[in-house]
């Protein structure tokens, strides 16, 4: 389940990234190098571990998994348009001296509301995962 999120976010990147005319491709490769990875992946730490123990396993996934956050804050640029938008109106604002209002911010809901929905929407939708 830890490893799904990657799997689940990259469309969304992806979308952010390429434009509609390109996005195919950029989506295509992303899917060769899951398999890829999940293949060579799974050779590498069978024999990591069989030959070295199984915490040397998730050491060297604590090692990648670290490196990549810190790749990830070093290298991304934002591509949210909301967190976009509430930086450049910032940003107007700050030049010009008027207030400037992204759009998230006249409808920004509050934390509770946002946890709220994320919780029980799911269970609105579906109610059989009451019963799993």
């Amino acid at each position: 389940m830890a490893s799904s999120v990657g799997n689940s976010m990259v469309g969304g990147t992806v979308a952010d990234l390429f434009s509609a005319n390109t996005r195919g491709p950029a989506m295509n490769m992303f899917a060769v190098f899951i398999f890829l990875g999940q293949s060579s992946g799974g050779a590498i730490f069978g024999w990591v571990g069989q030959e070295l123990g199984i915490q040397w396993c998730y050491g060297i996934m604590a090692i990648g998994a670290g490196s990549s956050i810190v790749l990830n804050f070093l290298v991304l640029k934002e591509t949210r348009a909301d967190v976009l938008l509430r930086r450049k109106a910032a940003e107007l604002t700050k030049l010009t001296g008027k207030k400037h209002i992204s759009p998230d911010a006249v409808n920004r809901k509050s934390l509770r509301d946002m946890i709220s929905m994320s919780a029980l929407r799911p269970l609105r939708e579906y109610p059989e995962l009451l019963w799993l």
